[in-house]
């Protein structure tokens, strides 16, 4: 089910390459992962490896081989740590062990939750941490640049030139690669209404 919603959405070319054609769109799936596990959305969910390999992360794994282009992370925290400060999940499992080269975007405010549950001292802090997990683009506020800029020049954010490249060119790279580039560059919308 998972390659034919990615296929139908995206067609069947390369997932590096442009969209076929303007029929097309990124699909970008949510609540990446153990969504719902812990009973209720957004809670806590404590999941052995196993369980997490093997159910959890399963659709997840076929979303990536099949060339889904975009993940939005779950309001929970995973096995302790909130999804959008996990590097294991986004930096380890998708990118690394599985190649992911699409982007990582928070939910609705869940960067800047990041304080409210007692991880980041503070919004540059919460932003630097969503960041160095592999947090490409936040949806409702955590990287603006009045936050994002001074983290990283004052060194709160310990993030590399290359790594900061990485996390900017992930989300740049789907944009452009799927036509969005001329919209932002030419300052002009061309999308119906």
């Amino acid at each position: 089910m998972t390659v034919a919603a990615v296929t139908g959405l995206q067609g069947d070319g390369d997932p590096g390459d442009y969209l076929p054609d303007e029929e097309h769109v990124v699909c970008e799936a949510k609540h990446c992962c153990a969504y719902g596990a812990g009973g209720r959305d957004g809670q806590s969910a404590d999941i052995s490896p196993k369980t997490l390999h093997d159910i959890y992360l399963r659709p997840w794994d076929a979303f990536v081989k099949a060339g889904g282009r975009g993940m939005m992370l779950a309001h929970n925290e995973l096995n302790g740590v909130q999804m959008h400060a996990n590097a294991a999940i986004m930096t380890q499992h998708f990118r690394t062990e599985l190649g992911f080269k699409g982007f990582f975007a928070s939910d609705a405010g869940n960067v800047g939750a990041l304080v409210g549950a007692r991880v980041a001292y503070n919004q540059s802090d919460a932003a630097a941490m969503a960041m160095e997990a592999g947090m490409d683009q936040t949806m409702g506020g955590g990287f603006s640049p009045s936050i994002t800029v001074p983290a990283v020049k004052s060194g709160e954010c310990y993030c590399s030139r290359e790594y900061l490249f990485l996390l900017v060119g992930s989300a740049l790279l789907t944009l452009f690669r799927d036509g969005i580039d001329c919209i932002m560059l030419q300052g002009k919308s061309t999308l119906p209404g």
